[in-house]
């Protein structure tokens, strides 16, 4: 089997690679050459890696462009008071989604509010992976903030608001993110 200039495996009968669309214009004695000279580049590497298998630390991979449903943060936050937190759960399970679409891999951890019913501390570990991805996020928009996790842990045992504080700030940064605006622009 050849392969594609930037290594995939490549059936004989193609032009073209089928996995990046890299051109193939190799001859039958260069692939096998080719592949004699991977296999001592394998043989020298430490540990076992799948051919073709190349990994990339998710903190690199650009943003997707990604781009969820608009909400108000006020129509938020007043349905988490009126459902006494339960739309809260389900607001932060949907915007747990569209933070790891918006990423391109799973930063928060969706499955986590639903255990959070059951136990607390599941939703709060969530809201810390919200509030790691938010800073991400602004990071490779090329923008500066810092976390708010410390903050809402300090509203919600002092005054008890600091679900609905992250609530309002999150997606306020998120509708600022679908909008394309400055994350600076949203107050939290």
């Amino acid at each position: 089997m050849r392969r594609c200039p930037n290594n995939h495996a490549v059936p004989d009968d193609v032009r073209y690679c089928p996995t990046c669309g890299a051109e193939v214009t190799e001859q039958a004695g260069d692939s096998q050459q080719q592949e004699q000279q991977q296999s001592q580049q394998q043989s020298h590497q430490q540990g076992y890696q799948q051919p073709g298998y190349q990994h990339t630390d998710p903190r690199n991979i650009p943003l997707t462009g990604y781009r969820g449903q608009y909400r108000s943060p006020v129509t938020v936050l007043l349905l988490g008071i009126f459902t006494c937190g339960i739309y809260l759960i389900y607001w932060r399970y949907i915007t747990s989604q569209d933070i790891n679409a918006v990423l391109g891999y799973e930063k928060t951890k969706p499955s986590y509010e639903l255990l959070g019913i059951l136990c607390m501390i599941f939703s709060w570990i969530n809201m810390y992976y919200i509030d790691e991805a938010l800073v991400e996020i602004d990071n490779k928009r090329g923008f500066h903030s810092d976390s708010k996790f410390i903050l809402w842990l300090l509203l919600t045992f002092f005054l008890g608001i600091g679900t609905l504080f992250m609530a309002y700030t999150v997606q306020e940064r998120l509708n600022a993110l679908y909008s394309g605006q400055s994350s600076r622009t949203a107050p939290y």
